[in-house]
């Protein structure tokens, strides 16, 4: 479907046209829907492609691989307000889910006790974060003993039917009640779930959910290390506890010659206070330490660059052809050898890729000296499709 899409010259919205012609044809995974998505650059298009095959889809259990295509919230916003925000609820991963519902509106309120629900099943008060209520009037509640759990009842019986609540939801993945959250997909998202397991759900964080530091800290592991457990083992020792404490963290990224949080003198915030921000992300329940649970929020943000990385390769075979010197021969437009972060941005989006560009750019420059060269680029050639093989699953594997 996307190598029928990229020989198409057609403006988009006739091949928008086209597709729901033919949607109820046939069912799409999680992995083909955010693979449709890269090809669009407006912001209405995607949402049409996403509101075409959504209930064609077959997995939507792993609905966050293509749900953090979407960054901008004004796009969550619409597709919330066109496939309804019930139907849209993020059930089984709603980890980092940023929410604004109008409590007098009885789906969004159904959805404000679902967000307590979860919270209240899985660890109350710690996973609402930055919540606020304001009511009808326009005034504050201060609510000084914070979300209340009845709020949480399903039946609506106890919300106010008046007011907005904004909150963010996060959980760590050991306080995670994956049997609740199936409940309520089966319950109200008329999900087929019956018999799912955790295991068998693609867990994702996308790379605009963490604060920037977090992805710069991912960005030195994967320069540095082959899979994502090596660092943990290595800041917690061979024979450790299997949790990270902040000393241990800090010391660890010493050894590690880690100089991303490296500051001036008297700058704010400071190296230490960067890490500890870093830190306590990654310690979402609260508890002063990082389990190898927790630290599975890094894995999946790996496997999101990782396949950021592959997607971007498949699109460059698509449309430059199997060399790697072709591709680059197509985005080093000035031949003068390197391309900066702008260029890079403005050469793809040339040739028609609309993904997260930066992601690869990031990663191909190694030296940290804000261009890349053809050398460089050359990395992409271990990410190259292998012919005869679907490059755009995913096994979750990290990149070696």
């Amino acid at each position: 479907l996307v190598e029928l899409y990229q020989g198409s010259d057609c403006p988009p919205k006739d091949k928008i046209a086209a597709l729901r012609a033919i949607s109820h044809c046939f069912h799409l995974e999680c992995t083909h829907v955010r693979a449709l998505l890269g090809y669009f650059q407006d912001r209405q298009e995607r949402a049409d492609v996403l509101v075409t095959f959504y209930m064609r889809i077959v997995d939507m259990h792993n609905a966050k691989m293509f749900r953090v295509r979407f960054d901008d919230y004004r796009e969550i916003l619409e597709l919330q307000k066109r496939l309804g925000y019930v139907a849209f609820f993020p059930f089984l991963q709603p980890e980092n889910a940023v929410f604004e519902l109008d409590l007098s509106k009885h789906d969004q309120r159904l959805c404000a006790a679902m967000y307590v629900y979860l919270a209240d099943k899985e660890k109350y008060p710690q996973n609402l974060h930055d919540y606020k209520y304001v009511r009808a009037n326009g005034v504050q509640d201060p609510m000084v003993t914070g979300v209340p759990r009845s709020w949480g009842d399903t039946n609506l019986r106890s919300i106010p039917a008046e007011g907005v609540f904004r909150a963010t939801y996060r959980c760590a993945p050991e306080d995670r009640q994956f049997a609740r959250r199936r409940e309520l997909a089966s319950t109200f998202g008329f999900f087929d779930v019956d018999g799912l397991k955790d295991d068998e759900v693609q867990w994702w964080t996308g790379l605009t959910e963490p604060p920037p530091d977090v992805i710069k800290l991912l960005e030195f592991f994967t320069r540095n290390f082959s899979h994502i457990e090596a660092p943990f083992t290595v800041i917690d020792g061979v024979n450790g506890n299997g949790d990270i404490t902040l000393m241990e963290f800090h010391k660890g990224l010493e050894e590690m010659k880690c100089t991303k949080f490296d500051v001036a003198p008297k700058a704010v915030p400071t190296k230490e206070q960067r890490i500890e921000a870093i830190f306590r992300y990654l310690d979402p329940g609260g508890e002063g330490s990082v389990s190898r649970h927790e630290w599975g929020i890094l894995g999946q943000l790996w496997k999101e660059f990782d396949l950021s990385i592959r997607e971007f390769v498949y699109f460059l075979t698509l449309s430059c052809g199997d060399e790697l010197m072709e591709a680059w021969e197509a985005l080093d437009n000035d031949d003068n050898g390197e391309l900066d972060e702008e260029e890079w941005l403005t050469a793809v989006e040339r040739i028609g890729y609309f993904g997260p560009a930066s992601v690869v750019f990031k990663m191909l420059d190694t030296d940290g000296g804000g261009s890349i060269s053809y050398e460089e680029f050359e990395v992409l050639e271990k990410y190259m499709p292998k012919k005869g093989r679907d490059s755009q699953h995913t096994d979750g594997d990290s990149p070696a």
